[in-house]
């Protein structure tokens, strides 16, 4: 199958997980799309990933060391789709913890990061945008990726919400950065 058939058929999985109803149906839909996500990869040589302009050159796939996330041009609050995007090439290793990392923190750098209330559709992203620039204090592991995109993908409002601070509040961060220590 060609990129574009690819990609066509990525976007019909993803509207199948956005219109499931039930866990079972999301999950099987999320695998689906790891899997069609890999087959793209391999295809066409590198993901081409939109964040803001995209991801360097696919060509820069194949080189030693894989290319930044590009934040130059026009700084604006990220899509939910770019921030999937972003998580996406985390969860399949073409981008480390520290890249998005360092990624988040260069837009929240260069970004006036509305004050919005928490049923504004934009309060997700930039809650999430503020997680993964403080991963140095608040490490995030890929194994908290699938919490993060069900947070972005909530309807917005105080229960999105309560779910997500009671996700964060089970989670032990002295741990979570002595093990980060340990592991340098």
């Amino acid at each position: 199958m060609d990129e574009p058939t690819l990609r066509r058929k990525l976007r019909a999985i993803e509207a199948l997980h956005d219109g499931a109803t039930t866990e079972g149906e999301r999950r099987a839909a999320a695998e689906a799309r790891a899997r069609l996500v890999r087959r793209l990869v391999r295809v066409s040589g590198a993901r081409r990933l939109h964040v803001h302009a995209c991801f360097r050159a696919a060509a820069a796939m194949g080189e030693a060391s894989p290319p930044v996330l590009d934040d130059s041009p026009g700084a604006e609050l990220p899509t939910v789709a770019e921030l999937l995007a972003v998580l996406a090439a985390w969860r399949l290793e073409l981008r480390s913890a520290r890249e998005v990392e360092r990624w988040a923190s260069r837009l929240c750098d260069r970004l006036l990061l509305p004050s919005v209330d928490v049923h504004d559709p934009r309060a997700a992203r930039v809650e999430v945008l503020l997680q993964l620039a403080a991963m140095r204090r608040q490490p995030l592991w890929p194994a908290d990726i699938d919490e993060i995109e069900r947070f972005l993908r909530a309807e917005p409002g105080e229960a999105a919400w309560r779910v997500w601070f009671t996700w964060l509040a089970g989670i032990d961060w002295e741990a979570r950065r002595q093990a980060c220590r340990q592991a340098r």
